[in-house]
């Protein structure tokens, strides 16, 4: 019994990680053979639409915060990074007219309760 012990213990010692490292390596040949990337021009047609998206939403707030007159230092710091971000990737546009007028506007705290940190108007 004695002499099956050590046999036991190297081969499952051998076979542990050896084992489970080669059954990775076959896991991960077998995922990037199947790998396919999106074609550019795909790609391109999300980037867009992305874009378009994120335009419509910064002018829909945009024209929320005129009609409101004011806007919170939070809503235009988050106004301000959706929009350079948006820039960045090469929007402009229509959207580039609103953000302007936007920043130009007052900010207030209306629609924050700055005693309990509770918000107050609807989250975009």
């Amino acid at each position: 019994m004695d002499r099956y012990v050590w046999i036991i213990t190297l081969i499952s010692t051998l076979l542990g990680g050896s084992f489970m490292s080669f059954v990775q390596f076959l896991v991960t040949r077998h995922d990037e053979r199947n790998r396919q990337l999106i074609p550019v021009e795909r790609f391109n047609q999300l980037v867009s639409l992305t874009l378009a998206q994120v335009q419509a939403r910064l002018v829909l707030r945009g024209d929320e915060f005129s009609r409101r007159g004011s806007l919170t230092a939070r809503e235009r710091a988050m106004y301000r990074e959706i929009y350079e971000k948006y820039h960045d990737l090469g929007g402009n546009h229509y959207a580039e007219d609103v953000y302007k007028e936007v920043m130009t506007l007052p900010v207030s705290d209306f629609g924050m309760n700055i005693n309990k940190g509770e918000n107050h108007y609807d989250e975009y």
